[in-house]
């Protein structure tokens, strides 16, 4: 299911290609703030993808290799002899199971703003492009919080469902250190990141999710216009 992230950069592929015969050549790559081209590049197919799909896939592999990596963290795990230790083990394998499919939706969502956002940064400032590089943001951020809803609700069946004895809760993405009130919080793997059983650790999940995005945007673009 991961693979239909897919879908939206495959789609911008098909109309760059079908669109393609349209580019004019030279073709503009980067425009003033009055919309007017100051820099052109002969006309290229792989350059035009390169630029048109290069940061939509690498978020989309990027987001399928860590949704990977939760499925498998969630094999191998001995079940150990006692009730403690099977419990906890269990806790584990369970979460990293129904993670899977808000995981996947996740990744479409989250591949469709990448895609609707860079090609909104690909052409000349107009509403119609601003408008799609706000759809894009709100879309990502959008998705990320819904994502901290259904693992925090599915965190909280499993827990259930599976109790630890040490009375610590895994979220995948994010960890929950249920009985203390640190912003900071570290599983039973070693692993330190934001407490979403704070306020604090939820608001702080969201803001810097929204600063990494501005941060990629505008190196991103900002490397690319360098280099032409």
């Amino acid at each position: 299911m991961h693979s239909l992230a897919l879908i939206p950069p495959v789609a911008l592929a098909v109309g760059l290609l079908t669109a393609y015969g349209a580019v004019p050549d030279p073709m503009p790559i980067h425009w003033g703030a009055d919309g007017t081209p100051d820099s052109w590049v002969g006309r290229s197919l792989p350059f035009l993808m390169v630029i048109a799909l290069g940061a939509p896939v690498v978020g989309v592999l990027g987001l399928c290799i860590a949704a990977v990596g939760v499925a498998s963290q969630g094999g191998g795990l001995p079940l150990g002899d006692s009730e403690r230790s099977r419990n906890d083990a269990l806790n584990t394998w369970a979460h990293a199971e129904s993670v899977q499919v808000p995981l996947a939706w996740s990744d479409v969502a989250l591949s469709a703003s990448l895609t609707l956002t860079f090609t909104g940064l690909a052409g000349p400032w107009s509403w119609a492009g601003g408008g799609l590089v706000a759809v894009g943001g709100i879309g990502a951020l959008a998705t990320l919080i819904a994502l901290m809803l259904v693992t925090g609700r599915v965190s909280r069946a499993i827990d259930l469902q599976y109790p630890s004895p040490s009375g610590r809760r895994d979220r995948w993405l994010v960890f929950v250190d249920a009985p203390g009130g640190g912003v900071i919080a570290q599983n039973n793997r070693g692993k330190y990141t934001l407490n979403m059983a704070t306020t604090t650790g939820r608001v702080l999940t969201v803001v810097v999710a929204a600063v990494a995005v501005v941060v990629v945007v505008e190196r991103v673009t900002g490397a690319l216009a360098a280099a032409v």
